[in-house]
């Protein structure tokens, strides 16, 4: 925003225009992400569920082929789950959501079985993200194979307690215990995480700052700080954190604050607009939200607010899809009027988190 313009009002039709052309189509310099459409994705979608435009004519226009799509993504194994056992040398290793089609699977997302493409595997990040999608479009999750995605989260799970991203990816981190624990939660059983293992993991990334690193002797980090409290609140373990620790916690997020109004990652680093939701999401999970100097914040929002919509890192940048959809994010954990509310546990909004218990197969009917 120009020094001296009057306040956005949110939401924009700028920033509603800019989710839909993300979904058409997106610049060249972002090529680099072609294997993760499914999280861009999410930005646009979400973004525009936050602005409380998914249900304009375009959402409702494309809504069936998006969920196509997403489910065309899906991961499957090549024995049917609920009735045989995994052929000689299967394993229990690859099934969720792929980010994109970059494999060159045939486009088939009614598929129930699917023989084994060397490298054509599920990532655990896509695989909250193409949920959370699905979530969000209204879909109720019947074509999803619950019990491959549930033995895969089983089968990924890490003796320090964290998960591998994907069968031949060996990062693992405090990034990847999240997505399982919201992979979980939407899928409503938990029975495939070692809960247990994945809270010493938490504990053991906290560090003397008293916040979270990715990992153990990690530096503390707002990102993945969000990821370990998220975690915890969703499998019910927020009582770990003792109320002196948690103390120390709230004082490190709010010091996150900058003098510009803005949330930093880390000590010493300039203002962020993502960290707007991933610190003030987390402060929200906590329930001392209540001390953030929102007028400030929103202030330095403003400066990272494209006039062509969306909302860039840093001020006098360009935007590009994940910090416009955070920047919104940050603002709906502040009740932005205007804006959807957010349940920061699971980065969807109120509309959506409603569905999900309504309209979805694992959580509506009774026998799950």
């Amino acid at each position: 925003m120009q020094a001296g313009s009057a306040p956005s009002v949110f939401p924009r039709q700028e920033d509603v225009r800019y989710f839909r052309y993300g979904l058409n189509l997106l610049p060249n310099y972002l090529c680099e992400y072609d294997t993760s459409r499914m999280a861009m994705a999410f930005y646009a979608l979400s973004g525009l569920d936050v602005c409380g435009a998914i249900d304009i004519e375009f959402v409702a226009k494309n809504k069936k082929d998006w969920i196509e799509w997403i489910y065309a993504q899906q991961v499957l194994p090549s024995w049917d789950v609920a009735t045989q056992q995994p052929p000689a040398r299967s394993a229990w290793t690859s099934f969720g959501f792929r980010g994109s089609p970059s494999s060159g699977r045939p486009f088939a997302p009614k598929a129930t079985l699917a023989d084994k493409w060397c490298h054509d595997t599920s990532h655990i990040a896509m695989t909250y993200t193409a949920l959370a999608l699905l979530v969000i479009l209204g879909d109720d999750l019947s074509r999803v194979n619950r019990v491959a995605i549930l033995q895969w989260l089983k089968h990924s799970q890490t003796e320090a307690g964290s998960f591998v991203a994907s069968e031949d990816n060996s990062e693992s981190d405090m990034r990847f215990l999240f997505s399982a624990c919201a992979i979980s939660y939407l899928l409503n059983d938990f029975s495939s995480i070692d809960v247990p293992r994945a809270v010493r993991y938490v504990l053991a990334a906290r560090s003397h700052e008293h916040a979270f690193g990715q990992g153990g002797a990690l530096e503390a980090h707002g990102g993945s700080t969000y990821c370990a409290v998220a975690a915890l609140a969703l499998m019910g373990r927020l009582d770990v954190i003792d109320e002196e620790w948690r103390l120390g916690l709230v004082e490190w997020l709010l010091k996150r604050q900058q003098a510009d109004g803005g949330f930093a990652g880390r000590p010493g680093k300039v203002s962020d607009t993502c960290y707007s939701f991933w610190v003030g999401g987390t402060l929200e999970i906590l329930e001392a939200y209540e001390f953030v100097d929102v007028v400030a914040m929103r202030s330095f929002l403003e400066t990272t607010v494209s006039d062509r919509g969306g909302f860039s890192k840093l001020p006098d940048c360009n935007a590009d899809p994940l910090h416009s959809y955070m920047g919104l994010a940050g603002l709906a954990v502040a009740k932005e009027p205007g804006l959807q509310l957010l349940v920061p546990t699971l980065n969807l909004t109120v509309r959506a988190y409603q569905h999900l218990k309504s309209g979805t197969k694992w959580w509506s009917s009774v026998d799950n």
